[in-house]
């Protein structure tokens, strides 16, 4: 059986596609985001660890921590 000419250009689309300007800087803004959330996630753990003073961290002091800052309450969603 022949493959049908749709067939053939669905490849080449997906390669238009993926290297189109649009779909590179989407794949830019996804990276610098999830590093971004690698920061502050460190930050945040770093923060907690110094200031912790032999207390246990958990979810809930994170929040309140994360809360308690100006850019807080946007961050986590309060």
């Amino acid at each position: 059986m022949a493959p049908r000419s749709a067939d053939r250009g669905v490849p080449s689309s997906g390669r238009e596609a993926a290297s189109s300007q649009w779909m590179v800087w989407l794949a830019r803004a996804g990276l610098t985001a999830r590093g971004v959330n690698y920061l502050l996630i460190g930050a945040l753990a770093v923060a907690i660890g110094l200031g912790s003073r032999g207390k246990e961290a958990d979810r809930l002091g994170a929040l309140r921590y994360v809360a308690g800052n100006p850019a807080g309450p946007p961050a986590c969603g309060c």
